[in-house]
């Protein structure tokens, strides 16, 4: 899609740090209406047999036109606005959905040092809106008896 400014000059690359791109239309041409057309024909003589027959064949003089009514031609563009100084401003003021996204962004403890037999996996504790690490034990390393399918490390509360 191609971008012009409001002079209608073509741009190959705005700045989109001080302005923006808006969606907008740009005239190519008009067309005037056009009247209908009836097809306009005659029959001529195609081939002709010993016994007096013929062959006819339709010949068009004039073909038909169907109507159309009066329309323009638009292209679809980007006309990029500079951003007015109110604008440039808030830009650079920190805006509510930010400052809550920074709030709710998810705490992530410390992970901990691997120990042999036991593989390290990511948890989120829906409570604490933190990513937590439990040690899981790995099946191949281990007998059947006397381990716990699961142990939490230190960092996490005991369940």
């Amino acid at each position: 899609m191609r971008i012009f400014d409001a002079n209608d000059v073509e741009l190959t690359s705005p700045d989109l740090t001080v302005g923006k791109l808006v969606p907008d239309r740009l005239f190519v041409c008009h067309y005037e209406a056009v009247q209908e057309v009836a097809e306009q024909f005659h029959m001529a003589v195609k081939e002709t047999y010993a016994n007096g027959g013929h062959d006819m064949k339709k010949v068009i003089d004039v073909a038909y036109v169907p109507p159309q009514d009066a329309r323009d031609e638009y292209e679809d563009i980007l006309r990029y606005v500079p951003f007015t100084d109110e604008e440039l401003e808030g830009r650079n003021k920190p805006n509510v959905l930010s400052l809550l996204a920074e709030a709710l962004q998810p705490r992530i403890a410390p992970k901990p040092a691997p120990t042999i037999g036991y593989e390290v996996v990511p948890r989120f504790n829906l409570f604490k809106m933190a990513i937590e690490w439990d040690l899981i034990k790995i099946p191949q390393l281990h007998s059947a008896e006397g381990y716990d399918d699961r142990i939490t490390c230190g960092l996490c509360e005991e369940e």
